[in-house]
């Protein structure tokens, strides 16, 4: 008999026939055990293909059985579940979603986290004033900007989370009188009116999956879906006719026709593990601060942007969250001349915070945007100061891992440089160092090519060409060494 006690979350899962869809979800959500004490509503939409009987069947005492008499659809089904809720969050889910094992505590975690939330969700987009949508919910396989998360003016109902205190409170529920389609946009609409905000999360950093019409379209076929899909459009246009007139219901700062054009997102997850749940919660109010300059980045103007974060970081030095965003900014500004300013300022920082969690946590966030920074000067030739450039990471990096990195960049600038005695004393000597730890195939295989070059460079083909052999047992694809190796073999044989 499940429990009656209070959980943290509450999960309700729609099903309607798919028998296999709904088996393997609940199998997916029922693995994700960590971090989260949850329940599992499962509301059958009035199956006819087996389901009701595995639902039935089901004897996990985390999970509850709603078996609807007909078919109430989309909106109806969610609200037979919302009503059986006892979670402090409700997530509303689909049969064809999937869930890593950290998923729930990160969908919890951005929810604490983001200023003034009222839905946070994997998909979603924007509404013109003239009610035309923009649906971004496949970002993270089209890429279009550099956010763990982004605030829209609607979340897709395939995963939608929200505090039942402030439903119940502010009676958030689906219109029943949709059949299918537009309701996550109408009960977005409510939430705005409530005066609350709606963020759609990056799908890399939540650890989620969403199959796309899996469920509808083999039930109802193509013709029949956009029937249904046309006459939903008409009751949300003309129910919600009076809310294009107030424009102050839309995302602020966003100017549409920036969203579409050559912005481009390389995931910096927040969670590259998910811990120390109270520090999310701590930081609010930092989240709260940034966000005006978060806006101004999405439309690319990274001056004013790099300038309130500067604002921000000079007013209140521990909001980490401003540092990285900083440095994100200078980065895709394409003005690395900023790194003598934003350096200094996360030097400054990491020495002036003392628990290791945070120092570690930020140099996790800020360092693909530092390495970037570093790449881009090696690329333009800009040798000296990208090597300080890496020193300086050196310095401030706290793991093993990334100082690793640093100092084989380090010796390769050097050999490049000019000062190829250091650079083979420094590879060799990481080489040796690094031997057992688990880096990334591609350094060893780069401190073997260069100790090849430099062996070449003295003449000492026999030395040469052992690298460069090493270096394709690494990395069979590594083309430049393939070639070494056969440049070298040739003068090693002019040689003997």
């Amino acid at each position: 008999m499940p429990s009656s006690a209070p959980v943290e979350l509450s999960v309700v899962l729609l099903s309607y026939n798919r028998l296999e869809l709904t088996r393997k979800a609940v199998a997916n959500i029922l693995g994700d055990t960590r971090f989260v004490d949850f329940e599992l509503i499962v509301v059958d939409n009035a199956s006819m293909d087996g389901t009701r009987e595995f639902l039935e069947s089901i004897t996990d005492p985390r999970v509850r059985v709603v078996l609807l008499d007909h078919n109430r659809y989309f909106g109806g089904g969610n609200n037979a579940g919302i009503r059986e809720c006892r979670g402090e969050y409700v997530l509303l889910t689909q049969n064809d979603m999937t869930f890593a094992p950290h998923s729930f505590a990160a969908l919890l975690d951005m929810s604490r986290y983001l200023p003034n939330a009222g839905c946070v969700g994997i998909g979603g987009g924007f509404l013109s004033k003239r009610g035309k949508i923009f649906e971004v919910s496949d970002w993270y396989l089209n890429p279009i900007r550099q956010f763990d998360y982004m605030p829209v003016d609607f979340n897709s109902g395939c995963c939608m989370l929200f505090k039942r205190d402030f439903m119940l409170a502010n009676d958030i529920h689906f219109d029943e009188q949709y059949r299918l389609y537009w309701e996550d946009v109408d009960i977005c609409h409510q939430v705005v009116c409530a005066g609350r905000a709606i963020y759609m999360l990056n799908n890399g950093l939540v650890g989620t999956r969403h199959l796309r019409s899996a469920t509808i379209t083999p039930l109802l076929g193509v013709e029949e879906r956009e029937r249904i899909r046309s006459a939903s459009e008409a009751y949300y246009r003309e129910k919600w006719r009076p809310f294009y007139n107030e424009p102050e219901k839309f995302v602020p700062g966003i100017q549409y026709r920036y969203i579409w054009r050559s912005l481009r997102l390389v995931p910096t997850p927040l969670y590259q593990e998910i811990a120390v749940r109270e520090e999310v919660k701590e930081h609010n109010s930092d989240a709260e601060e940034i966000a005006p300059y978060e806006y101004l980045e999405i439309q690319q103007d990274y001056e004013a942007a790099i300038a309130g974060y500067k604002e921000t970081v000079k007013r209140n030095p521990n909001n980490f969250l401003a540092y990285r965003n900083l440095c994100r900014a200078v980065t895709h500004s394409k003005s690395a001349e900023r790194l003598d300013e934003v350096i200094p300022l996360v030097r400054a920082f990491l020495r002036s915070r003392p628990p290791v969690v945070l120092r570690s946590r930020l140099f996790r966030l800020i360092e693909p945007e530092l390495t970037a920074l570093a790449g881009r000067l090696t690329r333009e030739g800009r040798l000296q100061e990208a090597l300080d450039h890496y020193q300086e990471i050196y310095e401030i990096a706290p793991n093993a891992h990334s100082i690793a990195i640093c100092e084989v960049q380090i010796a390769k600038l050097k050999h490049r440089l000019g000062h190829s005695q250091e650079a083979e004393r420094r590879l060799t000597e990481w080489l040796v160092k690094n031997e057992l730890q688990d880096l990334p195939a591609c350094y060893f295989s780069s401190a073997h090519f260069y100790l090849g070059e430099i062996a070449a460079a003295k003449a000492d083909y026999p030395m040469a060409v052992q690298h460069f052999s090493s270096a394709l047992d690494i990395e069979p694809d590594h083309v430049r060494a393939a070639e070494r190796l056969h440049e070298t073999r040739i003068l090693k044989e002019k040689g003997a």
